[in-house]
C-alpha cells in the first residue's frame, strides 16, 4: 500500500468516526452522499456557532451598552453566508460524483480538506465557549477578530475544495 494510499485511509477513517453518513469517495454511487453528509455536519456545528455568538453579543451588548457591535456583525454576515455556501448543494450531476475511477491523490487531497474543515469548525466552536470567560472589550475585540480570521480560513478550505471537487 502507498503511503498516499494509507494517508488516504487514515483521513478517510477519522472522518467516518466523526460523521453520521460519511462512507468516502471512493464508491461513484456514494460521493454526493458522502459531500452532503460532510456539509450537513459543518452546517449544524457553525448554526451553533452562530446562535452562541448572538447570545455572547447580546449579553456584551446588556453589559457595555457602548460596546462597539461591529465585529459582531461582520462575524454574523461571514458565518450566515458560510452557513448559506453549505446549504447549496454540490450539483449531484456534477463528473465527480458519477466518474468510475478518480486519481488517488485528488481522493486523498479530498478527504485532507474535509479534515481540515472539520478541524477549523470544531476549534471556532471551542473558542465560542470560551467567551464567558473573556473579561473586556479589548479582549473580546481580539477574540472577535480571531474569530473572523477562523472564518475566512474556513471559507479559503471551501472554496479550495470546491475547486478540487470541479477540477478535471
Amino acid at each position: 500500500m502507498t503511503s498516499v494510499a494509507q494517508t488516504s485511509e487514515s483521513l478517510e477513517n477519522d472522518l467516518t468516526q466523526s460523521i453520521n453518513g460519511y462512507v468516502g469517495y471512493d464508491i461513484p454511487g456514494i460521493r454526493s452522499k458522502t459531500d452532503r453528509n460532510l456539509k450537513e455536519f459543518l452546517f449544524k456545528k457553525l448554526q451553533q456557532a452562530e446562535k452562541d455568538l448572538s447570545l455572547f453579543e447580546h449579553q456584551v451588548y446588556q453589559q457595555h451598552k457602548t460596546a462597539n457591535l461591529n465585529p459582531f456583525h461582520r462575524i454574523s454576515l461571514s458565518l450566515k453566508m458560510l452557513i448559506q455556501s453549505l446549504n447549496e448543494p454540490f450539483p449531484e450531476d456534477h463528473q465527480f460524483f458519477s466518474e468510475t475511477k478518480i486519481n488517488p491523490d485528488k481522493i486523498s487531497q479530498l478527504y485532507e480538506y474535509d479534515v481540515q474543515l472539520v478541524n477549523q469548525v470544531e476549534i471556532l466552536l471551542d473558542e465560542v465557549q470560551e467567551l464567558d470567560n473573556i473579561n473586556g472589550e479589548y479582549e473580546i475585540d481580539q477574540a472577535l477578530n480571531h474569530f473572523y480570521d477562523l472564518l475566512d480560513g474556513i471559507n479559503q478550505l471551501m472554496s479550495e475544495r470546491e475547486f478540487l471537487l470541479m477540477s478535471e
